[in-house]
């Protein structure tokens, strides 16, 4: 049976881990300034089935017919790699939704793109059914919201899975269809000719590799906070972004600093301890509420070398 497995470098060993659990758990005293991100909307959305902690996601939630090979794959990337470093650069908000402290690194993006390759052939892939259209154009006209537009968009990217000879496609319900639509949602609000260019290019990433296009290359860092936001224009994005500046990146700074973790963290679910959630659902582009398997520490795969052990040796 195909099981979730996801690679983190979690924050549980610094302050800001400690301090963004309490959020997530409702658990901040009455002067912290995330309880402005639980009262009087809560904000949180779906960070909570995601860990125990805050993390830096190195591989993203597949599914894999082989946990065990995949877990060895891990481990020996890692044994033979330096400890990555990882700072804080500022707060960001991505998508529509998302609330992240954007962070620079040295090391991770290798280590990242071995894993990529490496564990590719384990992932769980399969072509899209005319069910799985079915039950999403159900799904459009039940929340009725813009069902045409969201309809014409659905309707778009079955045209351009069948043209693209249906290659198969993550197992995993986070890159599926509701990723593939997004993809073209994506395309046809692209304001300017480039814009549109790169994200045919992801389009064509997602259908060759099976995979999401940021793992062709150099990936945006980042730690995400809350991603229960609805941002729907540029002028609210960016109030919004600083009212979160002003409101929390000296926490963050102070908190995070410079982090050097000794190991990654593997992830799988834990169909015991379900949570509720609130995502953004590309296919009706809604927020929508959901009872979730949370994600649990499955095993570490510790590094080889502390890297400031090698730059001492150096």
């Amino acid at each position: 049976m195909d099981v979730f497995r996801t690679v983190y470098v979690a924050a549980e060993e610094t302050d800001y881990g400690q301090w963004i659990r309490r959020f997530w758990e409702e658990a901040s005293p009455e002067d912290d300034p995330l309880r402005q991100l639980l009262e009087p909307e809560d904000l949180r959305g779906e960070v909570m089935a995601w860990g125990d902690y805050p993390h830096w996601t190195v591989l993203d939630a597949m599914t894999t017919f082989a946990a065990d090979e995949f877990t060895e794959i891990v481990k020996s990337v890692c044994r033979l790699a330096l400890s990555p470093t990882i700072r804080p650069e500022g707060l960001r908000i991505y998508g529509s939704s998302a609330l992240v402290v954007k962070c620079v690194e040295r090391g991770l993006d290798r280590i990242r793109a071995a894993l990529v390759v490496a564990s590719r052939h384990l992932i769980a892939r399969s072509q899209l059914t005319d069910e799985e259209f079915q039950r999403a154009e159900w799904w459009i006209r039940r929340i009725n919201n813009d069902v045409s537009g969201h309809l014409g968009s659905l309707r778009a990217a079955r045209r351009q899975y069948l043209e693209n000879g249906c290659p198969p496609l993550p197992n995993s319900r986070h890159f599926r269809l509701g990723f593939l639509v997004r993809l073209i949602k994506e395309i046809e609000r692209a304001n300017d000719g480039a814009v549109r260019e790169a994200k045919r290019r992801h389009l064509r990433y997602f259908f060759s590799h099976g995979e999401p296009h940021w793992y062709a290359g150099s990936s945006s860092l980042h730690t995400t906070i809350a991603s229960g936001l609805n941002v729907t224009d540029e002028a609210n994005r960016q109030r919004q972004l600083d009212r979160f500046t002003n409101l929390l990146w000296p926490t963050v700074e102070r908190e995070l600093r410079s982090y050097q973790p000794r190991y990654l963290v593997i992830m799988g679910e834990d169909p015991e301890n379900t949570k509720p959630v609130h995502f953004f659902d590309w296919l009706t582009e809604t927020f929508v509420e959901e009872e979730r398997p949370g994600f649990k520490e499955i095993g570490r795969a510790e590094f080889g070398q502390n890297r400031e052990m090698q730059d001492d040796m150096a």
